[in-house]
């Protein structure tokens, strides 16, 4: 095997590359490109309807586990388990340093050019620096925890020891989940994590609680752990023979320095897009303590249902906006945005109608005392809403190209959020953390579509999609 050949590489230009048509016709490209854009958007409606029947399936078994893990704990206990795992997870996709979501930008563009040796290359270097990092991320926590117990700083060192521990599993699972993303198998990419994950981990509970009468929050952070790795290793085997020609390329090419570049571009956008989503919890926890946390934390993944949309189109998305941009050709993804701008906003309209509706009984499912989040989640709702209508706006800008300016956009929109969520917070409660959250959340949709208007030239949102509807119709009028 032929050691791998290093390209300092400047090619950053966000510009589309005009492809000859023999590439554009060839066998190798995706699915989308060779049917043609109508028959390749349907195919893609019926990939995203693929990833859609997962999320809901997963945001079930999460939503179930968040309500048996409440009802199992307290609500104090519960907010501890909730606020170990969110900083558990904000880490893992720290420790990535942005390849996982760069994979997405960069693969499925090697795949179509069959540029192999680019595409094993980044394989490789992708998966030892996550896994390097994500490792000497869990034992450096491991080791302030025992240290600060040490010192008489903290009181028990397990939960944090614990979190830590989650970290290599969370962020492997994250890296094979956007290789699956990559390659088109949307099926693997998000079955093990969305849901396998959470049906262990409520098995794993409910079995704890049968046998030992009760369940602690180390208990539930212990099976949490068991099941991670267990799905970590289960997405590493459906994927290590993802990118066959790849495998079997003996030349391996890195473009290490605008990989690392564009990875940690992306890093930054997707913390910030992390911390606009779960910010006000950290938030709530922090100064109103770990039960109006839990309580908070209810309302806020019931809202969160509403995203699974949006969620599914883009990962079935993903992969052609950027092929198509590669290719030039921008009136074919404009259409497509245009069409699913539609798949995304009607459901998520009704989906949030009916949590509206339910929202006392669907609260109640976490207990009693978890009623009182019933404004909170109303105002996420609202939050939610202005997301799916503005479309798919950060990946469009992520994968294009302009993922700069997308992390600009997302870095304001954070602080933004993080001001105001913690002013709300301290004012009116739970009411005020939400309305932080769906400020931010605007101000984010608002400027990240006002950069695709004007970078890329294309109009993401539902309005678009109801002008271009509006237009059929008064061009079918003239034609009778």
């Amino acid at each position: 095997m032929s050691a791998p050949r290093i390209v300092d590489s400047h090619s950053n230009d966000p510009q589309p590359v005009m492809m000859s048509d023999s590439r554009a016709e060839s066998g190798d490209t995706p699915q989308l490109l060779d049917e043609g854009l109508i028959a390749g958007s349907l195919h893609l409606v019926r990939r995203a309807g693929v990833v859609l029947v997962i999320q809901v399936a997963g945001a079930g078994l999460s939503y179930g586990l968040q309500v048996l893990l409440a009802r199992l704990l307290n609500a104090s206990y519960y907010g501890i388990y909730t606020y170990v795992f969110v900083w558990a997870s904000f880490v893992a996709l720290v420790a990535g340093i942005g390849f996982p979501a760069a994979s997405v930008r960069f693969l499925p563009v090697y795949r179509l050019k069959q540029d192999w040796p680019r595409l094993r290359g980044f394989l490789r270097v992708t998966s030892r620096a996550t896994f390097a990092t994500a490792i000497t991320i869990a034992l450096g926590g491991v080791a302030v925890a025992e240290g600060l117990h040490a010192l008489g700083m903290l009181g028990s060192p397990s939960a944090i020891a614990l979190g830590a521990l989650l970290v290599p599993a969370l962020a492997g699972s994250i890296l094979y989940t956007e290789f699956a993303r990559a390659g088109n198998r949307v099926g693997v990419a998000f079955t093990p994590p969305l849901v396998v994950r959470p049906a262990l981990i409520a098995a794993g509970a409910a079995i704890f609680f049968v046998i030992r009468g009760k369940l602690s929050t180390n208990a539930a952070l212990d099976v949490s752990l068991v099941a991670s790795y267990a799905v970590l290793v289960a997405q590493y085997v459906l994927t290590r023979n993802l990118f066959g020609d790849a495998h079997t390329e003996r030349h391996t090419v890195l473009e290490l320095r605008e990989w690392f570049g564009v990875g940690m571009t992306l890093l930054a956008a997707s913390a910030f897009t992390v911390i606009l989503m779960q910010v006000d919890i950290i938030v709530v926890g922090a100064v109103r303590g770990s039960r109006d946390a839990g309580i908070y934390a209810a309302a806020s993944k019931t809202a969160a249902l509403v995203a699974f949309v949006i969620m599914a189109v883009n990962a079935a998305a993903a992969p052609q906006f950027a092929s198509l941009w590669a290719m030039g050709r921008v009136e074919d993804l404009q259409h497509l945005v245009t069409k699913l701008a539609g798949v995304i906003f009607w459901p998520s309209l009704a989906i949030s109608a009916g949590i509206a509706a339910l929202s006392v009984p669907l609260l109640d499912l976490f207990g009693p005392a978890f009623e009182v989040a019933r404004p909170a989640l109303l105002v996420l709702l609202v939050g939610q809403l202005v997301n799916a209508a503005a479309g798919s706006v950060g990946y469009l800008l992520i994968l294009t190209g302009y993922h700069r300016e997308a992390t600009v956009a997302l870095g304001l929109s954070a602080i933004a959020c993080i001001v105001l969520t913690v002013v709300g917070v301290s004012t009116l409660g739970l009411v005020g953390a939400a309305l932080g959250s769906m400020v931010g959340l605007t101000l984010l949709n608002g400027s990240l579509y006002w950069l695709v208007v004007r970078r890329l030239g294309i109009h993401p949102s539902i309005l678009t999609a109801l002008s271009s509807v509006g237009h059929h119709e008064v061009s079918q009028s003239d034609d009778e």
